[in-house]
C-alpha cells in the first residue's frame, strides 16, 4: 500500500463528498431549485428544507476539500496527524450515534485507512 502513488484515504473522502452531493441533489432538487429561483442570497434559512439541502451540499464540498488535503499528505509520504484521525473518528462516532441510519458509517473507511497509514509510517 504505497501512499505516494495511491492516496486511498483522500480518495475515499472525496468519494464520500461526491456521493453526498449527488444524493443531496437528488433528494433536495425541489428546495434547491426554489432557493435558486428566489435569488441565491439570504434565501437558504426559510423554509428549513432549503437550509437542509444547502448544508448537505456544503458538507459534501467540505469532504472534497478534506479529501484533497489528505491525498496531498498521503502523496508526500507523511504520517497523518493524530488530531486529524481523532477528529474524523469523533465525527463518525457522533454521527452514527445521533443518526444511525445515515451515511456516517462511511467515515469508517477513511478513518481505517488513515489509522493504517499512521501505523505504517510509525514503523
Amino acid at each position: 500500500m504505497d501512499s505516494k502513488t495511491t492516496p486511498w484515504a483522500g480518495w475515499s473522502l472525496i468519494g464520500i463528498g461526491v456521493i453526498h452531493n449527488i444524493f443531496g441533489l437528488i433528494i433536495g432538487w425541489t428546495p434547491l431549485a426554489d432557493g435558486l429561483a428566489a435569488g441565491p442570497i439570504n434565501v437558504w434559512d426559510d423554509p428549513p428544507a432549503r437550509g437542509f439541502v444547502y448544508w448537505f451540499l456544503a458538507f459534501g464540498v467540505l469532504c472534497w476539500v478534506a479529501g484533497a488535503a489528505v491525498a496531498q499528505i498521503e502523496r508526500a509520504g507523511l504520517a497523518p496527524a493524530w488530531p486529524l484521525i481523532i477528529l474524523l473518528g469523533l465525527l463518525g462516532v457522533i454521527g452514527v450515534i445521533t443518526s444511525p441510519a445515515s451515511g456516517f458509517w462511511l467515515t469508517l473507511i477513511p478513518l481505517g485507512l488513515l489509522i493504517a497509514r499512521r501505523v505504517q509510517r510509525a514503523r
